[in-house]
C-alpha cells in the first residue's frame, strides 16, 4: 500500500523513529521494532518500543509504552500481537494483542531477524554470534 499522506517521505523521518530496525505492514500500519537511540557503540541508553505508524497520516501509536530493549526482529503472532527479538538481551518475547509481553526463549546476544509460522506454532531463530538458525516449537509458549 503506497503512503498517500502530504508527503510521501515524511513516513520514515516522522516522529523520530529511534533507530528502526524491524519493519513489518500489517493492513494500514507500520509496525515498527525499534533499537533505541544507539550510541556509537550500539548500545543504547534509552532501548526501542514497539510502535506503529498510520500509513496514511503518519500518526505515531506506542504499542508498548514503556521501552522493551534493542529490538531487531518483528513477526505478526497470526492473532494480533507480535513476536519480537531483543538482539543485545537474545530474548525473544511476544507482544499479545491485549498488550501482554510474554518471554519465549531466552538466548544469548546475536538474537537477529526471526520468522514465525503460526500454523505450526514454529519460531526460526538466527544466532548471528554463533554463525547458525535453529527452529523452535513455542506451542507451549505462544498466547
Amino acid at each position: 500500500m503506497p503512503v498517500t499522506g502530504p508527503d510521501r517521505n515524511s513516513l520514515a523521518s516522522h516522529h523520530a523513529v529511534t533507530a528502526s530496525n524491524g519493519l513489518l505492514v500489517d493492513g494500514s500500519r507500520l509496525v515498527v521494532a525499534a533499537w533505541g537511540r544507539p550510541n556509537d557503540d550500539f548500545t543504547t541508553d534509552v532501548p526501542g518500543r514497539l510502535f506503529a505508524l498510520d500509513l496514511e497520516t503518519a500518526e505515531k501509536t506506542l504499542i508498548t509504552p514503556d521501552p522493551l530493549g534493542n529490538l531487531d526482529g518483528l513477526e505478526s503472532d497470526g492473532n494480533g500481537g507480535y513476536i519480537v527479538s531483543d538482539y543485545q538481551a537474545g530474548t525473544v518475547m511476544q507482544i499479545t494483542a491485549s498488550g501482554e509481553l510474554v518471554q519465549l526463549r531466552q538466548f544469548g546476544p546475536g538474537t537477529a531477524d526471526l520468522a514465525y509460522l503460526p500454523e505450526g506454532n514454529v519460531l526460526l531463530v538466527p544466532h548471528m554470534n554463533e554463525s547458525q538458525v535453529s527452529a523452535y516449537d513455542v506451542s507451549d509458549t505462544v498466547r
